[in-house]
Parts: structure tokens; sequence; C-alpha cells
């Protein structure tokens, strides 16, 4: 048995061992198969991780969506395209992808491999993606869900995986839709002293909400937050 073999074989009995999933070892190889490699072995193209990538970061993007919209149902659409953005596009895919082993399968040409491309962020990433399209052709959705829920979405829950909502830059976009807006953030004292900054936010010189917060930072988060609120309350009206 070469290399590849039991490098592609100790991976797919990893995914059977630690997530109950069955990868077919043909598709295992493809999603491991970086371009390099597959020139070398003068095969076509198409061999390569990147068809499987494509079909993987959709299914990442619909299972994440699902997710975020069963689990904040607080948040508007701007707020989960935003929180989605983040996770999908976060350095824990390349985190993952080293935890499972991902670095030590991947199939690299030899200039790739003499400039440590398995140590790359960005491929490790990709990687990771190609692994989700592999596993889907081979066991389906539920089986790339129950994946996620081991790893990306574990991470969430446990609060490993952080995602934080650009108030600010979102009420912005939705302000300045109809032309341009003036928006004043404004620190003044706040009366408990344990608290470290207050914000008021003000739209054209009149007076919209109040943050509080730690830092002027966290204090003007908090302030767009709440205007957020507010528009998204009247529209509802």
């Amino acid at each position: 048995m070469d290399t590849k073999n039991k490098r592609i074989i100790k991976l797919q009995n990893k995914l059977t061992k630690c997530f109950g999933i069955t990868v077919n070892y043909d598709l295992l190889v493809q999603a491991m198969s970086h371009t390099s490699y597959v020139n070398e072995m003068n095969e076509d193209r198409s061999m390569s991780y990147e068809k499987l990538e494509f079909l993987g970061d959709a299914i990442l993007q619909f299972v994440i969506t699902a997710y975020i919209y069963r689990n904040y149902p607080d948040f508007d659409e701007g707020e989960l395209t935003r929180f989605r953005a983040n996770i999908v596009q976060s350095a824990s895919l390349s985190q993952f992808s080293l935890e499972i082993g991902l670095d030590q399968a991947v199939l690299l040409g030899q200039g790739e491999l003499k400039n440590s491309g398995n140590h790359r962020r960005s491929l490790m990433e990709d990687i990771f993606e190609s692994l989700l399209g592999a596993i889907y052709l081979s066991s389906g959705l539920e089986a790339v869900t129950k994946f996620l829920n081991e790893t990306i979405i574990k991470d969430i829950k446990n609060g490993n995986l952080k995602v934080n909502v650009d108030y600010k830059t979102a009420l912005q976009e939705l302000l300045q839709e109809d032309g341009t807006i003036k928006i004043e953030y404004i620190p003044h004292d706040h009366p408990d002293q344990r608290k470290d900054w207050a914000t008021d936010l003000f739209v054209n010189g009149k007076l919209i909400s109040s943050g509080v917060g730690h830092n002027r930072k966290l204090a003007e988060q908090e302030a767009a937050k709440v205007a957020l609120a507010k528009i998204n309350a009247n529209k509802g009206k």
C-alpha cells in the first residue's frame, strides 16, 4: 500500500470512528487532491478538490444558515447575514482542518509541499469545504449536518466561536439607503460610575438612542443596536 492510500484510509477511518460518517474512498482522494498534485500525476484538473470545494461551500452556507435562523430568532435579515459570513469565513475552518488531520492527508505536488502548502490557512479552509462536498455525495445532507454539529456548531454553542455583529455598519447602510445622512456618536458621563463609557446616537442632529459599554466602541455598538431595534419595531407597525 503506497503512502497516499495509507493517508487517505487513515482519514477515512478517523471520520468513521470520530464522527460516525462514511466517506467514499475515491471522493475522499479527490477532496484531498490539490491542483499541484493532480498536475504532477498528469490527471485532469477536474480530479482536484476544487469542484468539491464549490459544492461544500454551498452546503456549509445552507447548514449554518438553517442553524442560526432557528437559534437566533431575534436577529433580523441583515444581522443573520453578517453572523453567517463571520462564521463561514472564519479562520476556524482551517483550525478544524488541523484538528481533524487534513493537513496530514492533503495530497500536494512537490513544489507546494516544499513551501509548506499544507500549513497555509487558505488551503486548509478550502480542503475543509471540499471534505464537506465528499461527505455529502457519499452519505447525504444528514451526514454533513452531523459532522458540522460536532465541529463548527459545537464551537458556536460552547462559545468558542464568537461572532460579532457590526451594528454600526448595519445602521449606516440602512439609514443611507435614501441618501446621505449625518450620523454622530457623542460620548457623555454615565450616572453609574461602574460603567466606563456612555454614548448618545444622533441622526441629522436628532437624538435617536443611547448605549453603554466598557469602552467607546462597545458603547457605540450598543447605541446602534438600540436604534436598529427601534427602526425595525416601527416597520412592523
